[in-house]
């Protein structure tokens, strides 16, 4: 019976770690090995939960792909795992694509140089403190259409006097959220009395909440510069565009409508 349990004791281990692969992501438009872990059948989380994902002196803006491959199977990118990007101090925005509804426990924190980060489509939660320790920070887009739940009450800031504070924070980074939502971002707080969080706490904390074009707009693919475009002759107004991949505009459609 010892020997069984003690084989098990070595098995178990190296099963978890078999869960674990590498793919890239690009950070400043350059492909750069990153850690993932598969979470179900054809789903995975970006980083490993132990450790940062990228090396922490990956330098600029990060992108992150939709789906990864392993083994001749593809993976779709479901969540940012707990301290992923934790003290990448270099990393300067971040850009999380949809299909991601997650991110986890501390995912940026330390992050000293992030400065802006743009929350997809699919997100429903952030975990605790994951946007601490950002002294940069300065935009923070987020497409959802119903404001993604927190977790807790530090996912921005963290608390001295931890869940009983009774201290109501502003939140100084600009907000950009889609047009029709700013309003309920605005209203936008979270309680959890079962645990002593009791001060309202969230989106609605930001001091400055507006529509969403006023963040940077980052084209990785030919169908975001087709939008980009559709956007522009439509009368809307970018303030900052950022093309982070080289476009052949001939393979999805012929570039035959000028900005």
């Amino acid at each position: 019976m010892k020997k069984i349990l003690f084989i098990l004791a070595i098995l178990l281990p190296m099963g978890a770690w078999a869960q674990q692969f590498t793919d890239s992501i690009l950070v400043n438009g350059k492909k750069t090995v990153a850690e993932f872990v598969v979470s179900g059948t054809d789903e995975c989380k970006l980083g490993s939960g132990f450790n940062a994902c990228i090396s922490q002196y990956s330098q600029g803006s990060v992108t992150i792909p939709k789906e990864v491959t392993h083994d001749k199977k593809t993976y779709k990118v479901k969540e940012i795992n707990r301290i992923a990007f934790r003290l990448c101090s270099k990393i300067t925005s971040v850009n999380l694509p949809d299909g991601v509804t997650r991110v986890g426990e501390f995912a940026f924190q330390g992050c000293q140089s992030l400065e802006e980060i743009d929350l997809c489509t699919t997100l429903t939660s952030i975990g605790s403190g994951a946007f601490i320790d950002l002294p940069a920070l300065k935009k923070v887009k987020c497409d959802a259409t119903t404001p993604p739940v927190w977790e807790y009450n530090d996912v921005f800031k963290f608390h001295s006097e931890g869940i009983g504070s009774t201290k109501v924070e502003k939140y100084t980074p600009d907000l950009h959220v889609p047009d029709a939502a700013i309003e309920v971002y605005k209203n936008s707080k979270f309680t959890k009395p079962e645990i002593g969080w009791t001060t309202a706490e969230g989106w609605g904390n930001f001091a400055y909440i507006t529509d969403s074009h006023g963040a940077t707009l980052r084209i990785t693919n030919v169908a975001e510069m087709n939008g980009f475009r559709d956007a522009v002759n439509k009368g809307i107004k970018f303030t900052k565009v950022v093309l982070e991949a080289d476009l052949d505009m001939s393979v999805d459609q012929p570039w035959t409508v000028s900005i």
